[in-house]
Formats: C-alpha cells, sequence, structure tokens
C-alpha cells in the first residue's frame, strides 16, 4: 500500500505543478474575450471548476481511506492547539492573526456590498481575465458560493490535508517547516495563471499552511479559505 501512496503522491503533483496552472491560464483566457454578460457560459465554467475540484479531491480522499488512514489524517478533526509544539506565544500570535483575518474578510465582504466607491476601487486592481470569472447576477453569485464552498474544502484537503500528511508518511525525515514551503509553493503554482496576483494567493498559503499546524486540523483553515473567495461576491454589483 505505501507504492500506491508514492503513485498518488506523484498524482497530486503532477496535478498542483502542471495541470491547474494550465487549465488556469486556458479558462482565464477563455473568458477574458468574453462578455460577462453571457451567463450559460459563466456558470458552466462554474461548473466544470467545481467537477475539476472535486475529482481529484475524491480520488485522494478514497485512496487514503482504502489504505488504512482516517480522514483525520488529512486534517478533518476538531482544532487541537496543544499539539503543534509550538511556544504559547506564537500559537497565540497566529490564533490572534486568525481572528483578525476572518474578520477583515467579513468586513470587506460587507464593504464590498454596500460601498460603490470600494466596488469601484477594488474592480480597477483586477485584470480583464480575472474579473471576467467574477459573479454579476443572483444565479451566478448562487453559483459562485458554491465555488468558494468547494475551493475552500478541496484545496484545503489537497495542499494542506493530504500534503502534509503524504509527505511525513512518506519522507519522515523531512521537517514540517519544509512541508510547509513545499506546500505553499505548490500552491502559488497552481496560482500562477494570476500573473503578479498570484503573490496573494502564495502568502495566503504560507499563512493557511501555518495556520493547520497550529489548530492542528484544516476545518478552520477551510472557512478562512472559502471565506477568502467568497469576499468578491458583490464586487460586479455595479454591472447589473
Amino acid at each position: 500500500m505505501i507504492a500506491v501512496q508514492y503513485l498518488l503522491l506523484f498524482f497530486v503533483i503532477l496535478l498542483f505543478a502542471v495541470a491547474y496552472p494550465l487549465s488556469g491560464y486556458y479558462q482565464q483566457k477563455i473568458l477574458s474575450g468574453r462578455n460577462s454578460g453571457q451567463l450559460p457560459r459563466k456558470i458552466h465554467w462554474y461548473k466544470m471548476t467545481m467537477l475539476w475540484a472535486w475529482t481529484p479531491t475524491i480520488i485522494v480522499i478514497t485512496t487514503v481511506l482504502l489504505g488504512g488512514f482516517r480522514l483525520r489524517h488529512l486534517g478533518l478533526k476538531p482544532l487541537n492547539l496543544s499539539t503543534s509544539g509550538l511556544d504559547n506565544w506564537i500559537i497565540i500570535l497566529f490564533v490572534a492573526l486568525y481572528i483578525v483575518y476572518i474578520c477583515y474578510n467579513f468586513y470587506s465582504l460587507f464593504s464590498l456590498k454596500i460601498n460603490p466607491e470600494t466596488r469601484s476601487r477594488s474592480l480597477k486592481q483586477i485584470p480583464a481575465g480575472m474579473r471576467a470569472m467574477l459573479p454579476v447576477t443572483g444565479l451566478e453569485r448562487r453559483g459562485w458560493i458554491l465555488v468558494s464552498v468547494t475551493a475552500g474544502i478541496t484545496e484545503e484537503v489537497l495542499y494542506r490535508g493530504y500534503l502534509f500528511f503524504a509527505i511525513a508518511l512518506l519522507f519522515p525525515s523531512i521537517p514540517i517547516w519544509v512541508i510547509l514551503i513545499i506546500s505553499s509553493f505548490l500552491f502559488a503554482l497552481g496560482h500562477i495563471y494570476q500573473g503578479k496576483h498570484s503573490l496573494k494567493p502564495a502568502l495566503a498559503g504560507i499563512f493557511y499552511g501555518v495556520f493547520y499546524i497550529v489548530f492542528d486540523s484544516i476545518v478552520p483553515v477551510i472557512f478562512a479559505h472559502l471565506l477568502q473567495d467568497a469576499v468578491v461576491l458583490w464586487l460586479m454589483k455595479d454591472s447589473e
């Protein structure tokens, strides 16, 4: 079964390093050349995005479970601040940062919804290709919520839960901070199609990884991730 885990890890890394960057670039090029008001095409893109996310995630979860492991090995368990091995002041610092991060994203979400100036200013910072992905109508917003939830769950299970588990299992001599770097690098690589804007997910990947180490659970990280993706829910409100 260890051989299966090696093959699975190779499959996941290939997915992160090749398939996701290429598909992201391809999809962005397609969307950037279309009218954002073409509802069926955008909804179709949302559906395909979720399919691409859930398919490898289900494969990974199923393979791990068939290998005799449990969901807790993928980080799907209650948080526990006592298992990280970090100094108390580091734990307190990152718990505080997590709370600030959550509050900031809630503030951004509601600010974009009610403040036209904030929407206009934020929209100018987003390239056309990424702007074409954003929801405009009510139906698209409902679809975007599902995309955000999907991204939060699947990306955290794969990038944090699975990579931390698999690398530690197959290469036990690798320190956890090296695994953090590997996970964050692959997370950034998966978003490299965003160009200079890929710096934001690269930094987010580092913080998500540290949050996972501190909380010893991806559950709070999933919530932070999906909330971050949902922030742009009302960004295109003025376009209606």
